[in-house]
């Protein structure tokens, strides 16, 4: 799934956000593992038959370095019925990283700059 895509960092958004093309991606690859991941109001994404353990840590590459997104910061399970954190928005072509992306680190935005910056949180689950 490696495509460049831009990025927008929003600390006013609570989930993660990919275009649907990258869904599609992802809901065939669970499939190849015996998940049925379908959308949900077109944007939710639910996969059943399932549990926490079978995701993958979302790596994500901005400017050479990569970020990750632990399975624990996009899923929620109950009864083998996963639902993902993240919204899946048709016709866009840019991820929107939100609150379960900044979670898992420490961010500086600097205005006079113009960019922003991430390091690691010694709060996070990331195994890296």
């Amino acid at each position: 799934m490696k495509q460049k895509i831009d990025v927008i960092i929003d600390s006013g958004t609570s989930y993660f956000t990919i275009p649907d093309f990258i869904a599609f991606q992802f809901m065939s690859l669970m499939q190849k593992k015996n998940i049925n991941c379908t959308l949900i109001d077109i944007v939710i994404m639910q996969c059943i038959h399932s549990n926490a353990n079978d995701y993958p840590d979302i790596q994500i590459k901005i400017n050479g370095t990569s970020y990750f997104i632990p399975k624990q910061s996009y899923i929620s399970c109950s009864y083998k019925n996963c639902i993902l954190r993240i919204i899946v928005y048709p016709g866009i072509n840019m991820f929107i990283l939100g609150l379960n992306f900044l979670q898992n680190y420490y961010t500086v935005f600097d205005h006079d700059n113009k960019r922003i910056g991430f390091v690691l949180s010694s709060l996070s689950n990331l195994r890296i």
